[in-house]
């Protein structure tokens, strides 16, 4: 597990004790793994950053992950937050987020990243999505 917030890093390890989970404290922009990792998971991660395609493409060439799992909110969840958005009203789930995904959105940027969706769904008003690192690549 890796987080910037040593605050977070200590509830994950309260949460979540296992000899087989090691927990980072590290920014992701500038985190250089000592291994390879078979897969990377980014659960309700990607919203809060700007530079997401960027981040994407420096995972995949650091960690040498082939497999991706990414929850992400959806931006089209109900009829009120365009409408708010539109009004400019606060429409976002948390105010630190740069974005809330739209499928088509999601889609566009992961391909731009080189990742090729294997599944999708859209669950509890968020996109879930296994992807691989397209062949492209």
């Amino acid at each position: 597990g890796l987080d910037y917030d040593q605050n977070n890093i200590d509830v994950a390890k309260e949460r979540f004790q296992s000899d087989k989970i090691e927990y980072i404290v590290a920014d992701a922009y500038t985190y250089t793994p000592k291994e390879a990792f078979d897969v990377v998971v980014l659960s309700n991660v990607l919203e809060h950053l700007n530079d997401r395609v960027e981040l994407l493409q420096r995972i995949q060439s650091q960690t040498q992950a082939k497999r991706f799992l990414i929850r992400v909110p959806r931006f089209d969840r109900h009829w009120s937050v365009p409408l708010k958005k539109e009004l400019g009203v606060e429409w976002r789930l948390d105010t630190d987020h740069k974005i809330e995904f739209t499928p088509e959105v999601f889609k566009e940027e992961m391909s731009e990243a080189g990742l090729q969706i294997d599944f999708i769904d859209y669950r509890w008003d968020e996109i879930w999505a296994e992807l691989r690192v397209s062949q492209d690549q």
